[in-house]
């Protein structure tokens, strides 16, 4: 009879269920702490030596007409980008030019909204760019400045992700569906509104969805547009309720917590709106037939062009002149151009270069983290994965608000993190931590799970099989999520703006202080490096993703 042998402690398994805990600890502290304090700072308010929560706080006439503004807001912006969104995606289907519509859709995602906001500033009005340039200055800017002009702007920055949408459901279609109507004896606008349109439908709600839930929690046009006009929403007076006295944190959660119930209510149904339909799972090898006749194309090439015109051309030409101008009041005249205030920003020492450095430091220490922590939290569970994603679905806002409450409650005075830069880093790193899991759950599903049965079958342990042969199939897919959560954090203004210490100064915030102080060439010349610096950003994830491709 065999003896009985004893049980003994293995270290390497000891040292990865330590890790596993403390990967667990991060991503909770990341995610679930600062979110569950949202609701328990509102709930037992007097654990956090404030005033308890009054439901009539929520019912005053200054937060009823944000929460109806928002709302209001939110269905002429989604209504608006689904305008913009569908003849242009329909123009790309089967189009050769569609690869041109998606590089232009591409380019409002690459420029914060705010800044977009502020370069319209400039270009209306009497005395603004378009006077100059022999267009209706005066008449633009009673255009902007409405209501309706606030609902336009925002639908430029927002109609990508229903377009996106669409392309993305309709280029499930099998062309040989809309050819086979066609032969069996179907016009093309039978076609069109019978077949293609039943198909994509789940797109059209989608995009929708997506582009309300995201208008409900913009900040940064509503506070350089809409405190122009008296218009409040529900993010600005959060703002407002965290920077200006009388401070009400316990309202600022509560408003956070219905923001947050109402934001990811619409995510959570604009993904089960995208679950794909049995008949456009598969694909044909033909081109889908053009639907639209040679006038339509026309009229939707013309929407195009203006779209360009409103969303790329105008504001971007705004953002670049006024970066290059040494007198704002004397306007774009040979004399007055000069490269002086990009040379400021790079002198050491210099406001504008300290925020840059800050910018590029948080902004690489949330593309670092959030990398490390999706790519483990991919690898170690699916449960951890699927917390990691849950900052998606929740507003900007919201998410600063429970760091707010999270790191400056009475229990955590022991931990030095409010107040200071590394709080800031590590918002951004919770923020955008969704970025990081979805590229790394994306490389995870192409690798064949034999790669790593047969390491262990040859003696590798479980860290040689993760950083011999795992890690250098999935670091470009990390890598391609890590410059996206940079070239994103690297311009964020939420966060920056309500966690930032006093004295430091980030990218946005050194903008929009610039525009307040009257330095808008300053602000707009740190506005043209930040959109470069996605550029960089972007093309070199399509780079590290067109060679992933090519090794595949």
């Amino acid at each position: 009879m065999e003896p009985i042998r004893q049980k003994h402690w293995d270290p390497l398994q000891m040292g990865l269920w330590l890790g596993r805990l403390a990967l667990w600890l991060l991503v909770g502290a990341l995610v679930l702490y600062p979110l569950g304090m949202v609701f328990v700072s509102t709930v037992f308010a007097g654990s956090f030596g404030e005033p308890p929560f009054q439901m009539g706080d929520l019912l005053t006439p200054r937060i009823v007409s944000a929460w109806r503004n928002t709302l209001l807001l939110g269905f002429w912006v989604t209504l608006l980008s689904t305008a913009w969104a569908a003849p242009l995606a329909l123009l790309a289907l089967g189009s050769p030019w569609a690869r041109w519509l998606d590089g232009l859709m591409s380019i409002p995602f690459l420029t914060p909204p705010f800044l977009v906001s502020l370069a319209w500033t400039l270009a209306v009005g009497r005395r603004g760019y378009l006077s100059g340039w022999g267009l209706p200055g005066s008449a633009a800017e009673g255009i902007l400045f409405s209501v309706g002009g606030l609902a336009l702007l925002m639908s430029l920055n927002y109609t990508p992700m229903v377009y996106f949408a669409l392309r993305a459901q309709s280029s499930g279609v099998a062309g040989s569906l809309l050819w086979a109507g066609q032969v069996a004896g179907g016009c093309r606008r039978s076609v069109l509104w019978r077949i293609l349109l039943p198909l994509v439908l789940p797109g059209f709600w989608a995009g929708g969805f997506l582009a309300f839930a995201s208008c409900i929690s913009e900040y940064g046009t509503p506070l350089v547009i809409g405190n122009r006009i008296g218009f409040p929403v529900v993010a600005t007076e959060i703002a407002r309720l965290i920077n200006v006295s009388p401070i009400n944190l316990t309202l600022a959660s509560a408003m956070g917590s219905l923001l947050l119930i109402t934001g990811a209510s619409f995510y959570c149904l604009s993904r089960l709106l995208q679950q794909p339909s049995p008949l456009t799972s598969s694909r044909s090898h033909y081109p889908p037939p053009i639907l639209l006749a040679a006038w339509a194309r026309v009229g939707c090439w013309g929407l195009a062009a203006l779209y360009a015109l409103l969303a790329v051309i105008l504001p971007y030409s705004s953002i670049g002149t006024t970066s290059l101008l040494r007198l704002l009041s004397r306007g774009p005249a040979w004399d007055n151009l000069t490269l002086e205030h990009y040379a400021t920003l790079l002198q050491v020492g210099s406001r504008g270069f300290s925020a840059l450095t800050t910018s590029l430091g948080l902004a690489l220490l949330a593309a670092t983290l959030g990398t490390l922590v999706g790519l483990l939290a991919v690898r170690v569970s699916p449960w951890m994965a699927t917390v990691a994603t849950i900052p998606v679905a929740i507003p900007a806002i919201t998410t600063a608000v429970g760091f707010i409450r999270a790191w400056n409650a009475p229990w955590a005075h022991g931990i030095p993190l409010y107040g200071t830069a590394l709080l800031v880093g590590l918002y951004y790193t919770a923020q955008y931590l969704p970025y990081a899991v979805q590229y790394a759950q994306a490389g995870n599903a192409g690798l064949p799970i034999s790669y790593a049965r047969a390491a262990r079958l040859h003696g590798a342990g479980a860290s040689t099989t993760f950083f011999r042969i795992l890690l250098p199939l999935l670091w470009p897919h990390s890598l391609a999520g890590a410059l996206l959560i940079f070239s994103i954090a690297f311009r964020e203004l939420v966060g920056s703006s309500l966690l930032r210490p006093p004295g430091l100064q980030t990218t946005s915030t050194f903008i929009l202080g610039q525009f307040d102080q009257g330095s808008a060439s300053a602000g707009m010349a740190m506005g043209v490096m930040a959109v470069l610096l996605a550029w960089i950003s972007v093309v070199s994830v399509r780079r590290v993703g067109l060679k992933q491709t090519l090794v595949e």
